[in-house]
């Protein structure tokens, strides 16, 4: 349910409100399980379909990993991550900044490549989400710990401002202070909420 946030109350909130639709980009086995399992008239209603097929309050575009949508002067590139399901990062440049966003992953090379093929990379929001002493959980569930992504970040010749994200509950200071130690030429912060970026 992380993977999609708060969507299906958007749709619901914004019904009505707004004159465009919400434009979801995404990979087509991400529509279809989205189609299939949460905006399928059982679990929430089909907002493609309201208040009409032909204008509809949100509107699904079919993405592929190393594509770029345009959004308001901003370049927005999906990069194919190492996760348990369908998972994406991107990343996004303005004329200001290229921040980048893992989104849940583990140890790959494809991320750190496509990294690698911009000038300068500001910001790197990435996940940690066990610390050091659930290694194999991380493998298996394909997520970061702090051992994994230290050894992996040194894939990218960029050295941006980090903030990590997804930590486990009762685990934040430690995988924080580990991330820390495990990434010592970088400037890491954890995204506690409220925090405000502009670019």
């Amino acid at each position: 349910m992380d993977h999609i946030v708060g969507l299906p109350l958007l749709a619901d909130s914004m019904f009505g409100v707004h004159d465009e639709p919400i434009v979801v980009h995404a990979q087509e086995k991400t529509i279809k399980a989205l189609k299939a399992h949460i905006f399928n008239w059982v679990i929430w209603p089909d907002f493609s379909e309201l208040p009409s097929r032909e204008a509809p309050s949100i509107q699904f575009e079919i993405m592929h990993p190393g594509d770029k949508v345009s959004i308001r002067s901003r370049d927005i590139e999906m990069i194919q991550v190492n996760h348990t399901v369908p998972g994406v990062g991107y990343c996004l440049s303005s004329r200001r900044a290229n921040i980048a966003f893992s989104g849940d992953t583990t140890t790959n090379d494809n991320l750190w490549d496509v990294l690698n093929g911009y000038e300068n990379i500001d910001l790197l929001f990435v996940e940690s989400a066990f610390s050091n002493n659930d290694l194999e959980i991380s493998k298996i569930s394909k997520h970061y710990c702090p051992q994994l992504l230290g050894a992996d970040i040194l894939k990218m010749k960029h050295r941006p401002e980090v903030w990590l994200t997804h930590f486990k509950p009762g685990d934040e200071e430690l995988i924080y202070q580990e991330c820390v130690e495990a990434m010592p030429d970088f400037n890491i912060h954890q995204l506690k909420g409220g925090e405000v970026f502009k670019f």
